[in-house]
């Protein structure tokens, strides 16, 4: 049977979804059917294709920041985008994460249980800081409304949902398309130059 299925794979040509139909049809015949236990009948699913992200661009980026509701929504995403962080990495920040002496976000606990340290821009920093004054976080940079832990990643998502809507883009994906975004726009910015990039600045 294993042997059918490469046929259908690289023969036929089959999509990775018509495959996945052949496998669910054969399990069931052998299992129901046939009465033999699972274990004497295993046929691996098949990966399904990875598609590449739509990534967003600059001219994009901005109206998205724009649509945003309030100032600590902006204020998020954008260090979202202009340290090209995940969304667990931006919401676990804490306001002594922010060093304007070296210029850096440290990241605790990344992907990987890692420490390491991303880019802070001018303007990022500025806006960071004014955001600071007016909501006063006290460990936490982004806290929930009513207690001091971190919002949690919903909420997160809901914010960057909420802004691509209003800012009427229909590219596929969620927030991990800002981290994308930093990822492409920073590489573009080293081969033009032949160096590191500057800080990303929304």
């Amino acid at each position: 049977m294993q042997q059918y299925l490469l046929h259908l794979i690289h023969e036929r040509k089959l999509a990775w979804s018509s495959c996945r139909q052949a496998v669910c049809a054969l399990r069931f015949f052998y299992e129901v059917t046939l009465g033999r236990p699972r274990a004497a009948f295993r046929v691996p699913l098949p990966k399904g294709a990875q598609k590449l992200p739509e990534i967003l661009g600059r001219e994009e980026v901005a109206p998205l920041l724009a649509a945003t509701t309030t100032l600590k929504h902006r204020v998020l995403l954008m260090t979202t985008y202009g340290g090209g962080l995940r969304i667990s990495e931006v919401l676990h920040l804490r306001v002594s994460d922010i060093d304007s002496q070296r210029m850096v976000i440290r990241v605790e606990q990344g992907k990987g249980r890692k420490d390491r340290y991303t880019l802070l821009s001018r303007r990022l920093l500025e806006e960071l800081r004014r955001y600071v004054r007016i909501y006063r976080p006290s460990s936490w940079l982004f806290p929930q409304r009513r207690q001091n832990v971190p919002m949690d990643a919903a909420s997160g998502l809901r914010i960057y949902h909420l802004a691509k809507a209003h800012a009427g883009i229909r590219k596929a994906g969620g927030i991990h398309a800002l981290r994308h975004a930093f990822a492409t726009q920073s590489h573009r910015k080293r081969d033009r130059s032949g160096h590191a990039p500057n800080p990303a600045r929304p």
